[in-house]
C-alpha cells in the first residue's frame, strides 16, 4: 500500500459498503492517486468520528482538510481532477445531476442497505464474511465474536425489516420505475454523457446486481436474498444500471 503523504487523498471506507463504492468509483474513473484504508465496522464509526464529526464511512482527508460525505468527496475530486468530469457543464443539467445524486442517495442508498442486510444478517456466516471484507483473517475472528451485538445495532440502527416484510423492496421498486423513466435516449440520466447521476445510481444499485463485479468481492448470498437480485436484474433499469457498471466501473 503506498505511503500517505500531505497532498495525497486518503479515502477512509468500509471495503462491503455501496456509499464507499460510489467514491472509489469516483476516484477511478478520474485516475486521482489516493490512498485507502479500510476499516472495520463498527470500529469506522469511532476513527468517522474523529476525522470529521460524524459517524459515517467514506471520508476522504487531504492534509487537514477532511470530506466527511460522499457527495461532498465528488465534490472536491471535480476540483481536484475536473477531467473526466462528473458533473455536467450546462447549469441546468448539472443541477439536475446534483439533485438525481442526493434523490439516490436518499432512496436507492438506503433500500438497497436494509433489503441487503435483511437477507445477509438472516445468514451469520455470510454476514461475517461480508463485514470482515478489506482485512486480514484475525478481522474475521473478531467479527465473529461481536457480530450478535453487531447484527442487533444494525437492525435498529438501519430500520432493517424483519423476514418478509417486503416496504423497503416495494421502495426500491418504485425508485427502478423511476430510473427507467429518467433514462434519455442518450442512455443517461442527465443530457448525453455519464456524469455524477449516473455513477450514483449504479454504484449504490451493484450489490443487489452486479455483486460479483464489485472490486470488494462479496460472498454468495443467500438463497433468499438471491432471488431478489434476479428480480432486480430483469427490469428496465436493472439492465441499464448493470450494463452502465459494467462499462464505466
Amino acid at each position: 500500500m503506498e505511503a500517505a503523504t500531505e497532498q495525497r487523498p486518503v479515502l477512509w471506507h468500509l471495503a462491503m459498503s455501496h456509499y464507499n463504492e460510489k467514491v472509489r468509483w469516483a476516484f477511478d474513473y478520474k485516475r486521482v492517486p489516493h490512498v485507502r484504508r479500510a476499516v472495520m465496522p463498527p470500529a469506522h464509526a469511532l476513527v468517522a468520528m474523529r476525522l470529521g464529526g460524524r459517524d459515517t464511512f467514506p471520508v476522504m482527508t487531504v492534509g487537514k482538510a477532511v470530506y466527511p460525505d460522499s457527495t461532498e468527496i465528488i465534490a472536491a475530486l471535480e476540483e481536484i481532477a475536473p477531467d473526466p468530469a462528473l458533473y455536467p457543464s450546462d447549469p441546468a443539467e448539472r443541477a439536475e445531476a446534483l439533485e438525481l445524486e442526493e434523490r439516490f442517495d436518499m432512496g436507492i442508498g438506503r433500500t438497497v442497505r436494509q433489503v441487503g442486510y435483511q437477507g445477509v444478517l438472516a445468514d451469520p456466516q455470510v454476514a461475517i464474511e461480508m463485514l470482515s471484507l478489506g482485512g486480514p483473517p484475525a478481522r474475521r475472528r473478531a467479527m465473529a465474536m461481536i457480530f450478535p451485538a453487531l447484527a442487533r445495532g444494525m437492525r435498529k440502527r438501519f430500520r432493517v425489516p424483519e423476514p418478509g416484510e417486503d416496504g423497503p423492496l416495494d421502495e426500491l421498486r418504485g425508485e427502478l420505475e423511476f430510473i427507467a423513466g429518467q433514462v434519455g435516449s442518450s442512455g443517461f440520466l442527465v443530457g448525453d454523457r455519464f456524469s455524477v447521476a449516473d455513477l450514483t445510481a449504479a454504484a449504490l444499485l451493484a450489490p443487489a446486481l452486479c455483486p460479483e463485479a464489485m472490486p470488494a468481492g462479496l460472498p454468495s448470498f443467500p438463497a433468499r436474498l438471491r432471488e431478489t437480485v434476479e428480480e432486480l436484474r430483469l427490469t428496465p433499469a436493472g439492465q441499464w444500471a448493470r450494463q452502465v457498471y459494467l462499462e464505466y466501473r
